[in-house]
């Protein structure tokens, strides 16, 4: 019989809160997962700095499965919005098995899915 998976908290090792200049980030272990939740400035240095959550979800031999994706989703804040972003394929990894979930505040996306996920909505 299997344990059931949970998110235990890990030390944040240094090396990686020095290549960063989140404000925020705390590192888990969700079986054999390692995840790391930041809060990062995602504006241009000219800009007002605009500062999203972030997940970074890898598994060192297969990518992560969806129970390990669900379980990460709940270390992050229960009343935002994430996707992971396909950017166009030249920045698309040719190799690895993390994946990284961003904050979207785009309310017109937003405003959709939750539409969407309204089961009992009248038919149109």
């Amino acid at each position: 019989m299997s344990r059931p998976l949970i998110a235990q908290k890990v030390a944040t090792p240094a090396q990686l809160e020095e290549s960063t200049s989140a404000i925020h980030m705390e590192c888990y272990r969700i079986g054999n997962c390692g995840a790391i939740v930041t809060r990062e400035n995602v504006a241009d240095a000219r800009d007002t700095p605009d500062f999203r959550w972030h997940l970074a979800l890898a598994h060192p031999q297969r990518p992560p499965t969806w129970d390990e994706i669900n379980i990460a989703r709940e270390l992050l804040p229960d009343d935002l919005h994430i996707c992971m972003p396909f950017p166009h394929s030249g920045f698309l990894p040719k190799e690895g098995l993390d994946l990284h979930f961003w904050e979207i505040k785009d309310e017109n996306l937003t405003g959709q899915w939750e539409y969407d996920s309204v089961v009992d909505r009248d038919p149109e």
